[in-house]
């Protein structure tokens, strides 16, 4: 059901296409809670209500979709819609980066490179890096080119 409406802007589904949408996320579905998440983020269709979106957000990161986590980590770290928490926000990033999401896997080669809430560990940054550049990732083969990651 939600992989019809992946393609389409949520700014432009009906009232049906929402009640659907919602209906497959009470059911279960990862990805339609994913997308409830971003309808309540921004106020798609529904009153905008960070707080609803981080409860769908979550159960879609529980759920192991991917780009779920790393809306939790970003949630998590400004302190959108749950309370602001740096290492919840840095395990959600590792979730992300572990499931294949290569911005997670950026972000997270910069934690290790900075020591942001992590210990700083540049082999570890050098490693998620080439992870997120496997996957064309600009920054992080920017960041590779840069001699000090050299593995």
């Amino acid at each position: 059901m939600a992989d019809a409406h992946i393609d389409r802007d949520l700014s432009q589904l009906t009232a049906d296409d929402l009640q659907a949408l919602r209906a497959a996320a009470d059911s279960g579905d990862v990805m339609s809670m994913r997308l409830v998440a971003v309808c309540y983020e921004h106020g798609y269709g529904v009153t905008q209500n960070v707080r609803n979106a981080a409860k769908y957000f979550r159960l879609a990161a529980e759920g192991g979709e991917r780009e779920a986590m790393a809306a939790m980590a970003r949630l998590s770290f400004l302190g959108k819609g749950v309370v602001q928490d740096s290492e919840d926000a840095a395990d959600w990033v590792k979730k992300a980066a572990a499931a294949g999401h290569a911005d997670s896997q950026f972000n997270l080669g910069e934690m290790y490179a900075f020591g942001r809430v992590v210990n700083a560990d540049a082999s570890l940054a050098a490693q998620w890096y080439e992870k997120a550049a496997a996957q064309g990732h600009g920054l992080a083969l920017e960041k590779l080119a840069d001699e000090k990651f050299d593995v």
